[in-house]
């Protein structure tokens, strides 16, 4: 009794979540993913970073199946709405990669269930051939995250950190080259951790030296109004 209802809780929680979307306009809304493992990945920040999950016991093999399952529902309740759930390409999730992203996702209608591409998470945890990952997952991708990130050894061993566009380990110019060659026409969005804490004026000014970085390397700077 206490599982089912616990059930309909949940169910009642979405089906409010897709009412208040569309009363509001909001047509993209992001899902949280379950945590892979105990994300031994967030102890190798040489910052404080936080993973967007929550913690199942449950055997991975059986998160991955009842995931999925809570996905068909999911696009079944919005099938024909207009709204679409995002999942992101993140470190400490099961799906940190894009072969994940491709069976977590296969055969749903990308209107209702679609992806966040964040390539600077997958150098974190989940890299795979650029080329052939979005190939893969090509018509699931709604949005892209710009950042950069790096891994650095030191005195007490490897630490990943959020690294500028032109100095991380993601050749960004190469990106928008695959991405482009696979018909991506979806939004970008800068999600760049290294924004000045103090003043909106410090912020504004980062993010405009940002935008200015990308109009120089990207081959369609027109898609970046996205």
């Amino acid at each position: 009794l206490h599982v089912r209802s616990r059930r309909q809780r949940q169910m009642c929680i979405r089906d409010r979540l897709i009412t208040v979307s569309i009363a509001t306009g909001v047509r993209f809304v992001r899902l949280v993913l379950p945590a892979a493992g105990t994300s031994q990945v967030l102890h190798l920040s040489e910052k404080k970073a936080v993973v967007p999950s929550f913690y199942d016991n449950t055997d991975p093999q059986a998160i991955f199946e009842k995931v999925r399952k809570r996905l068909l529902e999911l696009e079944k309740a919005v099938q024909g709405k207009p709204i679409t759930f995002l999942l992101e390409t993140h470190w400490g999730t099961i799906m940190s990669n894009f072969t994940s992203a491709y069976y977590l996702l296969k055969g749903i209608d990308p209107m209702a269930i679609s992806i966040t591409l964040d390539p600077a998470n997958m150098i974190i945890e989940g890299s795979e051939d650029w080329e052939f990952g979005i190939g893969l997952i090509r018509d699931k991708i709604t949005n892209v995250h710009i950042k950069n990130a790096s891994w650095n050894k030191s005195n007490i061993g490897w630490r990943w950190r959020w690294s500028s566009l032109s100095e991380g380990m993601i050749d960004w110019p190469n990106l928008f080259d695959i991405l482009q060659h696979n018909q991506y026409k979806g939004q970008y969005a800068m999600e760049d951790f290294r924004c000045p804490p103090a003043g909106i004026n410090n912020a504004i000014s980062h993010f405009a030296q940002l935008y200015t970085c990308l109009l120089y390397t990207s081959p369609s700077p027109r898609d970046l109004s996205t």
